[in-house]
């Protein structure tokens, strides 16, 4: 599903000089796997996750997804691949703040233009996460109305809307409680038993079920897996 060639990426700090946030790393996620991606604070843990979902382009190497070479794309073929193809979750949420939660899970939709369901599946299709994720009583409501495992819920359910082939969470888990950490978790777990594919950045804790594997990175190289 998600099939990482030998990528590297270097950024210019203030002073000119080079950092490498990831240098040569080459891994595979299939579908119906849920693996982890573990090391300290600025190790390249986020660099490799945005690489991955079309966010950052690599130096060099290549990120394929479902055989399709994602940096050989023009922008506007990520934009909707992206969309259609891979759904985000992260430790910030970014939910939009004028619309409630119900329009920021559709919001996940635009981009593909109507082009896949119509909206009388897109109704059936929301109010089913909404109900999944216990989330139906808040579903008129603002982001800033919301409690903080609502809001993650929230973007748990617009990640999951377009039927997506693989998620890419960013410390989904950072800013909640336990129980709210095990909700969000568990329904990573059910998406990737499923038949979908999850890669998830954490120092989370917390028991993760049916994990496949755990990636290590240290300053931007991978140490184990």
């Amino acid at each position: 599903m998600l099939k990482i060639n030998n990528i590297s990426k270097s950024f210019r700090k203030h002073d000119k000089s080079l950092v490498t946030a990831i240098k040569n790393i080459s891994l595979e996620v299939k579908s119906g796997e849920f693996q982890l991606v573990q090391g300290p604070s600025g190790c390249g843990k986020s660099t490799l996750l945005f690489a991955a979902g079309i966010l950052l382009k690599p130096d060099h190497g290549s990120v394929f997804i479902d055989h399709n070479d994602t940096y050989g794309m023009d922008k506007n073929q990520q934009a909707f691949f992206r969309a259609k193809n891979i759904g985000f979750v992260f430790q910030q949420f970014h939910l939009l703040p004028y619309l409630n939660a119900r329009e920021n899970i559709l919001a996940a939709h635009i981009p593909l233009k109507g082009s896949a369901m119509n909206q009388k599946d897109q109704c059936i299709r929301l109010e089913g996460l909404l109900e999944k994720l216990g989330i139906t009583h808040c579903a008129d409501q603002k982001p800033y109305q919301l409690s903080i495992g609502e809001q993650q819920r929230v973007a748990v359910a617009r990640a999951l809307f377009n039927q997506p082939k693989i998620i890419l969470a960013d410390e989904p888990t950072g800013n909640l409680d336990k129980e709210n950490a095990l909700i969000v978790l568990d329904f990573l777990s059910d998406f990737a038993l499923q038949g979908g594919a999850v890669l998830m950045v954490t120092h989370s804790e917390y028991p993760v079920r049916g994990v496949s594997n755990i990636i290590k990175i240290n300053q931007g190289h991978l140490v184990s897996d």
